[in-house]
């Protein structure tokens, strides 16, 4: 069996985009994380510090600071 010239196939190519759909799901997913530290950033809230001539009864992560009763932080370092 001798094939011709005329039975030859020609392969046909196609161009393929440069990066596949599926990379949208990893870079959603790295811009939601992006953006919810963005957030987390903006609100961490305020950091102050008091001095005290003495720091008798206070505890880093225990002692919470309290303004007219309510608790609005808690002490983080005693130095």
């Amino acid at each position: 069996m001798s094939l011709k010239n005329s039975e030859i196939a020609i392969p046909v190519l196609q161009a393929h985009p440069p990066f596949s759909r599926i990379w949208f799901v990893p870079i959603l997913a790295l811009l939601i994380g992006i953006g919810m530290l963005v957030h987390q950033w903006q609100n961490r809230g305020l950091s102050i510090e008091v001095s005290f001539e003495t720091a008798e009864g206070l505890e880093a992560g225990k002692t919470k600071v309290k303004y007219r009763n309510l608790d609005i932080g808690m002490v983080e370092s005693i130095s």
